[in-house]
């Protein structure tokens, strides 16, 4: 027996067998360690929080409802997976619960559905106050207003154009009947002198003009403000500039009367425009397009030109 201790070989075999299970060991403590660190990791909580919106339960054919949050905040508190999958899919809800409520104002608790049980929830607010009022709806006409001092001095202003013209009103029924005017307010620059064209919001006013809380749609109209100067038609004079001591001169013109544009008050005084025509080197039958000239005061003319036709004849002698 000794004699086979003492050969080699077999402290080769023994130095061999303890390295395999040597080996194993470290390795089924390794790997009891890593699924111990993936147990922990699959099942570490976290906690988000996350705004979502507000849904009620109720009539919406038979009851209006106001002074709810559109938004309320939810804290989620779970497996780290689950929290992010339940965000991901956003299948989930908050909601107030009315369908048993009648008219008046209620203090409700807020709750969830479509989360997972392994997470745990916090409402922020956990209770609201609403208002549970008789649904009402009009269709009202839209009045458009602006500050008459923006308009240019002299400058009129036509029929306001809106389209749509008049508007759909839902809310509580006693809101509906405060309602004295819908109005859709132009915001104007200073000295307007053309027409303006804006999306304006609209408001439910009361008599005091305090906006009522009602849902309008649209929530918007088109509308355009026609700004123009005044205007009216004048005849054209045509004054002979350079005329010859031997000759007359006959002048004709297509345009009989132009359009002017200005403030009323240079309008007043104005009844014809004066044109000067130079007949110095017109010896012969002349056709020629004349520029109009503005008179002092006036802003624009139509047409701008006028097509003469200058026919020179001898005088007697």
């Amino acid at each position: 027996m000794r004699n086979f201790l003492n050969r080699p070989i077999v402290y080769k075999i023994l130095a061999l067998l303890f390295a395999v299970g040597l080996y194993f060991y470290v390795h089924d403590n390794n790997l009891g360690i890593s699924r111990n660190s993936n147990e922990n990791s699959q099942v570490a909580n976290t906690m988000r929080s996350t705004s979502v919106p507000l849904q009620l339960e109720f009539d919406s054919d038979k009851y209006f409802v106001t002074g709810y949050p559109e938004k309320v905040n939810i804290d989620l508190d779970g497996p780290a997976a689950v929290v992010t999958v339940l965000l991901n899919n956003n299948n989930f809800k908050v909601f107030a619960d009315l369908s048993s409520l009648g008219v008046g104002t209620h203090q409700v608790k807020l709750q969830q559905s479509g989360i997972n049980n392994q997470i745990t929830t916090k409402i922020s607010p956990e209770t609201i106050t609403v208002n549970i009022q008789p649904r009402g709806a009009v269709t009202l006409p839209i009045q458009s207003s602006y500050n008459k001092a923006s308009i240019a001095q002299g400058y009129n202003v036509g029929i306001p154009q809106l389209s749509p013209d008049t508007v759909s009103v839902t809310g509580p029924q006693s809101e509906i009947a405060k309602i004295s005017r819908i109005e859709a307010h132009l915001n104007l620059s200073p000295n307007v002198k053309e027409t303006v064209e804006q999306q304006v919001m609209l408001q439910a006013l009361d008599a005091n003009g305090n906006q009522v809380n009602v849902v309008l749609n649209p929530e918007t109209t088109h509308v355009q403000l026609p700004v123009t100067l005044p205007s009216k038609e004048v005849n054209l004079k045509f004054n002979l500039k350079n005329p010859s001591d031997k000759l007359n001169y006959e002048v004709t013109s297509n345009t009989q009367k132009v359009k002017v544009f200005a403030p009323q008050t240079a309008l007043d005084g104005l009844d014809e425009i004066d044109l000067s025509v130079d007949v110095s080197a017109i010896k012969d039958v002349t056709e020629q397009d004349l520029k109009i000239e503005l008179p002092t005061g006036i802003m624009g003319v139509t047409p701008d030109t006028t097509h003469i036709k200058i026919k020179p004849t001898n005088k007697e002698s």
